[in-house]
């Protein structure tokens, strides 16, 4: 008994996926900038990545093509907020044949919280932070990102005992629900 196949007859249906892992794709707002970050694995051909933004999570505008092959990504869509209150982003994945995948959503929300008051600018020992309107979360950073420290506040002042740290430059963060107030502060 032979089998005989009729080549005119086969269908080869191939779903395929991008060779990626979009491991995390998330992003803050700091003053009036968004800053987007993602990182991936198994970028096998992928060409690049097309940054989406969009005011009613409906309709998307590419903002910023950024090229593959670094699986740690930073972006900063500066003044994003300038007259808005509340953005959408989403990331698009395309593979060098053009096929591409979209990531989840990601949506940062202008609060307006106030301004806070931060001193003395340089510090010596102690930090003052006062002009907290709501509760949230109070980080020191060095320059290159690294937490030095964090705190939950709810009251409208707080203090950093920033002795024991070296002089430099720091950077200062007040978190409120989606919100991100970023300041620089110098250590003597």
């Amino acid at each position: 008994t032979a089998l005989q196949i009729n080549p005119t007859n086969i269908q080869l249906i191939v779903n395929t996926v991008l060779p990626l892992n979009l491991i995390s794709f998330s992003g803050t707002k700091q003053n009036s900038d968004a800053l987007l970050q993602w990182k991936t694995a198994n970028e096998i051909n992928v060409s690049h990545f097309e940054l989406q933004r969009s005011t009613d999570a409906v309709s998307f505008t590419s903002i910023a093509s950024i090229p593959a092959g670094s699986a740690v990504y930073n972006y900063s869509d500066t003044n994003a907020f300038a007259g808005k209150q509340l953005l959408f982003y989403r990331l698009k994945s395309v593979d060098i044949g053009g096929r591409f995948q979209l990531s989840s959503i990601v949506k940062l929300q202008k609060i307006l919280t106030g301004s806070i008051t931060i001193y003395p600018n340089p510090v010596k020992e102690v930090l003052t932070i006062s002009g907290i309107t709501q509760s949230g979360t109070v980080r020191l950073l060095s320059m290159d990102g690294k937490i030095l420290s964090s705190q939950k506040v709810n009251t409208q002042t707080t203090t950093i005992n920033m002795a024991a740290y070296s002089k430099g430059i720091y950077l200062l963060q007040f978190m409120a629900q989606e919100e991100v107030n970023t300041q620089k502060i110098i250590k003597q």
